[in-house]
């Protein structure tokens, strides 16, 4: 385009340049005004020799003669003049008539090198107009995630690692609602099957805080086919502050001890899910059990209280057999409610086609099992929460009505054997 831009100026300044030589410098040579010079010269010969004469032959006074001869000579000097002033002002007109001209040419040139220079230059700001403007603006857009699955992993990441002031940053071309940072939330913490996030993360926290956050709107034009549309693209920082039961310390601890017992249980091949199971379910139970704690120490709401601190709430029991479960390749959640009319936390476990009802802490109080492998009927006065009495969540995770095969004849309150006319979805 430069290239262009170029000629058409250079063509634009020789055309000037003539037109300039043209008005500026009359070529003596120049055939119009060399025959009206020509006729001038012999128009003033001839009222020369007539005066002469006209002298010679008047025999009145010489004064009247003089006179006469002055006024003629007047006469013939002013047509002269007229003469003169005509091929003056032919001369003129047609200087004047080149100059309009080679205005004219040089205006209309100077215009259509300013249109294509103005054409082409609108064609490359429209062609930037998108990072100049984001450019001007200090937005580091290489930061920004383009959907709202990418900016919810981000932030779990973040979550994983204990960071208490996590900032996630999003764009969009729709104009973004109220909720988006709650729907970022819920990605962040959705159920993935591994052990470490989902369940583990929605239950390891105290204390949540969303910040209001300010929303960067960028103004942008794009050209398709020859056409100019507006855009806008928003930019949303959003903070998220929180309050954590454990640190990443302890997580890291936690990490190594989870390790060592999965390493204990001398699980193979061969072992069925049922051996796998009970085999977690006692070691929270025997192991730990017993000890439900009471105390304000933060820690005993999660796995780290349950396995290292050995005492716990119902909710950290929860977490830790959550978490050793998914670590052995079985499928399990964790259920908040009301037990006996009290706020309380619980498991469910995928056993076979259907899911069970686990509670390591009310088990833990006890002699003996009463809520291993419970079907919804036999679960004696639990009610769960509303996202979990959900179709969805029932339709994903169908709970049985009857309690579980027990391969060792170790069940709940009494032993079922499940068949597909005695099992029902809750």
């Amino acid at each position: 385009m430069s290239a262009r831009i170029l000629a058409y100026i250079q063509a634009a300044v020789l055309a000037m340049s003539s037109v300039q030589t043209t008005a500026s410098t009359i070529p003596t040579d120049y055939p119009v005004l060399a025959i009206e010079a020509e006729t001038a010269s012999e128009t003033e010969t001839e009222t020369q020799e007539k005066t002469e004469t006209e002298t010679q032959d008047v025999t009145e006074t010489e004064k009247q003669d003089e006179t006469e001869t002055q006024e003629k000579t007047e006469t013939e000097d002013t047509t002269g003049t007229e003469d003169e002033t005509g091929t003056e002002t032919e001369d003129v007109s047609e200087t004047e008539t080149e100059d309009v001209t080679g205005t004219e040419t040089e205006e209309m040139t100077e215009t259509e090198t300013e249109d294509a220079t103005e054409t082409e230059d609108e064609t490359e700001t429209e062609d930037v107009q998108e990072i100049e403007t984001a450019s001007e603006s200090g937005i580091d857009t290489a930061q920004y995630l383009t959907t709202v699955d990418a900016v919810g992993e981000k932030l779990r990441e973040s979550l994983t690692n204990r960071e208490a002031e996590i900032t996630v940053y999003y764009q969009t071309t729709e104009e973004p609602g109220s909720e988006i940072a709650a729907e970022i939330w819920d990605k962040a913490l959705e159920y993935t099957g591994k052990p470490t996030q989902g369940d583990y993360l929605l239950f390891q926290y105290e204390s949540l805080e969303i910040p209001d956050y300010d929303i960067i709107v960028e103004p942008s034009a794009s050209v398709k086919n020859g056409e100019t549309s507006a855009e806008m693209t928003y930019y949303l920082p959003i903070t998220y502050k929180l309050t954590y039961y454990t640190t990443y310390g302890q997580e890291t601890k936690l990490d190594r001890e989870v390790e060592e017992v999965i390493g204990r249980f001398e699980f193979h091949e061969d072992t069925s899910d049922y051996q796998k199971i009970k085999a977690i379910y006692d070691f929270c139970v025997n192991d730990i059990g017993g000890n439900l704690d009471d105390s304000d120490d933060a820690s005993k709401h999660t796995a780290y209280g349950a396995l290292i601190n050995k005492t716990a709430s119902c909710q950290g029991y929860a977490s830790l057999l959550y978490r050793l479960l998914l670590e052995c390749g079985i499928d399990s959640r964790i259920i908040s409610g009301t037990a006996n009319g009290e706020n309380h936390v619980w498991n469910i476990v995928k056993y076979g086609d259907f899911y069970y009802y686990l509670d390591v802490a009310g088990d833990a109080e006890k002699a003996g099992y009463s809520y291993f492998l419970k079907g919804s009927d036999n679960f004696g006065d639990y009610t769960t929460g509303m996202a979990y009495a959900s179709e969805e969540f029932t339709t994903m995770y169908p709970i049985s009505k009857i309690d579980a095969f027990a391969e060792d004849g170790v069940s709940g309150s009494e032993t079922y054997e499940e068949s597909e006319a005695g099992t029902e979805v809750m």
